[in-house]
């Protein structure tokens, strides 16, 4: 077992950057990543990718998401696959979320799509686990999982982890933090003992430390997270004198030409019912309560921003990474620092500022002044 990993503020940080096309990445990946776009790489891919693909050993990244964490994994897991059709998984990825868990699978796709014989399989609840059982039979190159469904298809002996080479633990951190650790456990248990693994992490608090330091062993470290690059959130309050004043405040932020955003409700109907003020094609809605054929139909037709608003639970919308959102706003009050934490993250993201706008009535301004206190920002007041 290696040294424990250093605290955060003194891991390594990049020293340059590199040009993709200066990367040993196979001819299809470079092909496919000129294609996509991709010219100069982020910060975290330009650290990581040409060490993950020069040197077969375990890492430990800091990065927010949204800063191009997927590409920085997933090419190197993409350019160290055999060649030809395999029937068991090369690399596992574990994820927490649903959305964020098909939306790696669909980059990887994007990527590999000059790789002959490469499938990229996501597994999760709320599908059908039947045709995932059935997709593993087929083969799989790259299997990216939530936890307990990856637990559930390993407990039916459909998905075997013998042939596993690396696992990434993307967002291992919001995994602890939603008490994923025993389910962790279990899926490194199962992977053979020579895989690598690399860790991506936002934070580095005691449990994550702790984590980091049982699975990895002489890791390459590095943070990409610095102050200077702290998201730039615009933090808003505005007060109202009662409840049915928020609406009409949402209605005025959606005519907004440039509004593009996530509108935050604690409860299921709250969801529903705020989404029956508006016609189809102005908001959508995301709800724990909502098939998963829906919820990915939702998601795909945001991302391509053919509605302004998603109307989402805090449950709801984790994972969601989608860069341009513009505005957070928080119909209802968080309950807590960290939720309003995740909330005002979706936005500000791959460099770009951002909103979050606290919708509050009169009462709730002490929560309000200790939630900026806490936080240490500095969110300006509007009284309606």
């Amino acid at each position: 077992m290696s040294e424990p990993v250093q605290e955060q503020e003194k891991l390594a940080e990049p020293e340059s950057v590199v040009s993709f096309d200066a990367m040993a990445l196979r001819s299809e990946l470079q092909f496919a990543i000129k294609e996509l776009g991709f010219t100069t790489p982020t910060k975290v891919q330009a650290a990581l990718i040409p060490q993950l693909l020069e040197k077969r050993k375990d890492c430990l990244a800091l990065a927010a998401t949204g800063t191009g964490k997927t590409a920085a994994f997933g090419l190197p897991l993409l350019n160290a696959l055999s060649a030809g059709k395999v029937k068991h998984p090369e690399a596992l990825i574990v994820c927490p979320t649903r959305e964020l868990c098909n939306q790696i699978a669909v980059d990887l796709r994007s990527y590999a799509k000059g790789m002959k014989d490469v499938r990229v399989l996501a597994v999760y609840g709320g599908a059908d686990i039947q045709f995932q059982i059935l997709e593993l039979y087929r083969g799989v190159s790259i299997l990216v999982a939530t936890p307990g469904r990856l637990l559930d298809l390993l407990d039916r002996g459909a998905a075997k982890l013998d042939a596993v080479r690396c696992l990434v633990l993307d967002e291992a951190d919001e995994m602890l933090q939603m008490g994923f650790k025993e389910e962790l456990d279990a899926i490194v248990d199962a992977v053979p003992e020579k895989a690598r693994t690399w860790m991506f992490s936002a934070t580095m608090d005691k449990q994550t430390k702790q984590v980091a330091d049982k699975l990895l062993t002489n890791p390459i470290v590095v943070n990409t997270i610095t102050k200077t690059e702290a998201p730039q959130i615009y933090h808003q309050c505005i007060v109202f004198k009662k409840h049915a004043d928020r609406a009409k405040e949402l209605d005025k932020l959606l005519k907004k030409p440039e509004f593009f955003g996530l509108v935050f409700l604690r409860t299921r109907d709250g969801v529903r019912n705020l989404s029956m003020r508006y016609k189809a094609g102005d908001v959508a809605s995301l709800r724990g309560d909502m098939p998963q054929k829906e919820r990915d139909k939702v998601m795909r037709a945001f991302r391509k921003h053919e509605f302004k608003a998603l109307l989402a639970t805090d449950i709801a919308a984790r994972g969601i990474d989608i860069d341009d959102i513009t505005h957070v706003i928080h119909y209802d009050m968080p309950d807590d620092a960290e939720a309003y934490t995740h909330r005002s993250g979706r936005t500000a993201r791959a460099g770009k500022a951002g909103t979050s706008i606290l919708f509050a009535l009169e009462e709730e301004l002490p929560k309000v002044y200790r939630l900026a206190k806490q936080l240490k920002v500095f969110i300006k007041i509007k009284k309606m």
